[in-house]
């Protein structure tokens, strides 16, 4: 890219990577369509260094803050069920229930439809009701924390154009 030649800055290979995903989102339908990428989406936009060749499951944080922030690059309004392929909401719903959610993070509400209580024990029904929801409020945690820092980022940019005043009632989504 011109970007080291316009600017006088060698772009690190995570910004690089960040850059060419939002790019992406903003042309293509990938993100929304193509699980592999959607999931590279995903571990790029939570500041990791995307996968090789074989498909690695990101961390159901970086699930929910790459969906976060995807959605904002997109500027899509419509809702997540309706974005998003029927295989990327079944990946995301198999990773929420192999990591033991109940009950999926609001960020991420769109791949899992209500549960029907758990069967069991009563007291272990509980354990597991509790822990689910210490999970979910800890990923809200971790997606807030992230916006945070976005809108920090984006406080110090000086925009020729484009509006982020709809951020600031971002707290509402969580």
């Amino acid at each position: 890219m011109e970007i080291a030649d316009d600017f006088g800055v060698d772009l690190p290979p995570l910004a690089f990577d960040r850059l060419m995903t939002a790019i992406q989102i903003l042309t293509t339908d990938h993100f929304f369509q193509r699980v592999p990428d959607y999931v590279r989406a995903c571990v790029v936009l939570d500041g990791l260094s995307p996968p090789g060749a074989a498909l690695c499951l990101p961390s159901i944080d970086a699930f929910a803050w790459g969906t976060t922030e995807g959605l904002l690059i997109s500027g899509l309004m419509a809702a997540p069920e309706t974005l998003f392929a029927p295989t990327i909401r079944a990946l995301v719903h198999h990773c929420l229930v192999q990591d033991g959610f109940l009950q999926a993070p609001i960020p991420l509400a769109w791949a899992m439809p209500p549960q029907p209580p758990p069967e069991g024990p009563a007291e272990l029904v509980a354990l597991a009701e509790e822990r689910s929801e210490r999970q979910c409020a800890e990923v809200q945690d971790y997606t807030v924390y992230q916006m945070q820092r976005l809108l920090m980022q984006l406080q110090h940019l000086e925009l020729e154009s484009g509006d982020t005043r709809f951020l600031q009632n971002w707290e509402n989504y969580f």
